[in-house]
């Protein structure tokens, strides 16, 4: 039966059923409450399902176990290949209930090591991630030009989600799950979601942060590289890079050393990774919207350009959607919570402007 919430695209209803499909054909469906978490700075998404019914004569274990590769659609659309990292089963007189929790199948490249060669020369970052995640059978894309590495060594004990954070950073990009459980290799978005969000007609309620405590007014990044006949002199060994948050408008220098051989372009280009990146972790919003889609039926995603506006919030701008949570509960319905951060976030610049800080607007500024 359709509610009240259930999405129409011109009058017709979209399917926001929750489908787990196992190997082998086995289809779970009626899931009482679920979270669907995606985010910008985890390579690998994740999933809670649960279901608790008292009257069901749950006499069996359902067939589900821990490692089993699985997918996850809402409706006819995939959202997640991965593995089931969780199962909690528990029964009583008057309760059944079941919880399965897992992630995409990259949970693998943030929990496991990396291993083999310690030490590449003159590789692109992609064909790094080639390398480093061949033996967890998964395939690597790009949605931008692949920079080259010339020289990436391996730091014992790391994950390969780390070494492949660290290598993606020098270039100013970022790893994702693709739907079917591969990883891509891309840039902060400048793609525009087709709704907006108002706080007087889709936002459920909002709030805003603000840390200061480690925003720098300027980044420089110092890293050492072996010198090569094409790059002699200072150059090779000593790369330099600065960039500059003009939001901070006092005094607050910090110095990074690279953790990976670069020359002084991508000496700079780290040192604008860093500066959005604390951009990013200095200001967050967080709204809650009723429904998973947005005016076309697309569902609310990461990496995406939305406009937000809100009085009490003091906020009339678009923000870029760096976390993602749908979730299904059997009081709230289904639900939509965004964390956004300014649109220039996570992205390599070399000067970040003052007119974008939201910090301006307080107190009606």
């Amino acid at each position: 039966m359709p509610n009240e919430f259930q999405p129409k695209v011109k009058g017709r209803l979209l399917d926001d059923g929750v489908s787990m499909f196992l190997e082998g054909g086995r289809v779970f469906e009626g899931w009482q409450d679920l979270s669907i978490t995606k985010n910008i700075e985890s390579i690998a998404h994740g999933f809670t399902f649960s279901y608790d019914n008292k009257f069901d004569d749950l006499k069996t274990q359902w067939p589900i176990k821990p490692g089993e590769k699985v997918s996850i659609n809402i409706g006819t659309e995939r959202v997640i290949t991965g593995r089931i990292d969780r199962l909690d089963v528990d029964f009583s007189a008057d309760s059944r209930s079941i919880s399965v929790s897992g992630r995409s199948l990259a949970g693998d490249l943030v929990d496991c090591s990396v291993s083999g060669a310690k030490e590449f020369e003159n590789i692109t970052i992609v064909n790094l991630a080639r390398e480093l995640v061949a033996p967890y059978k998964l395939q690597v894309f790009t949605s931008v030009e692949s920079k080259t590495l010339d020289k990436f060594a391996l730091k014992p004990g790391e994950t390969v989600f780390q070494a492949l954070d660290r290598a993606a950073r020098v270039a100013g990009f970022f790893w994702i799950s693709t739907r079917e459980g591969n990883i891509r290799l891309t840039r902060a978005a400048r793609a525009r979601a087709t709704s907006q969000i108002h706080q007087d007609v889709n936002m459920l309620s909002g709030s805003i942060g603000f840390d200061e405590s480690e925003r720098f007014s300027q980044v420089t990044v110092i890293g050492q590289r072996s010198g090569l006949d094409n790059f002699p002199g200072t150059d090779a060994t000593q790369a330099t890079g600065t960039s500059f948050d003009r939001g901070v408008t006092r005094f607050r220098p910090f110095v990074k050393i690279a953790e990976s051989s670069v020359d002084s372009a991508q000496a700079k280009e780290s040192a604008g990774w860093e500066t959005s990146n604390r951009i990013a972790r200095g200001m967050t919003v967080k709204i809650e919207t009723q429904g998973w889609r947005q005016a076309d039926g697309s569902l609310w995603g990461i990496n995406q350009l939305i406009r937000i506006k809100s009085n009490i919030l003091g906020i009339d701008t678009e923000l870029l959607s760096s976390a993602v949570e749908q979730t299904k509960s059997s009081t709230g319905g289904t639900i939509t919570n965004l964390t956004l951060v300014r649109k220039d976030s996570f992205k390599s610049e070399p000067e970040f402007a003052k007119d974008d800080d939201l910090l301006s607007l307080l107190g009606g500024g």
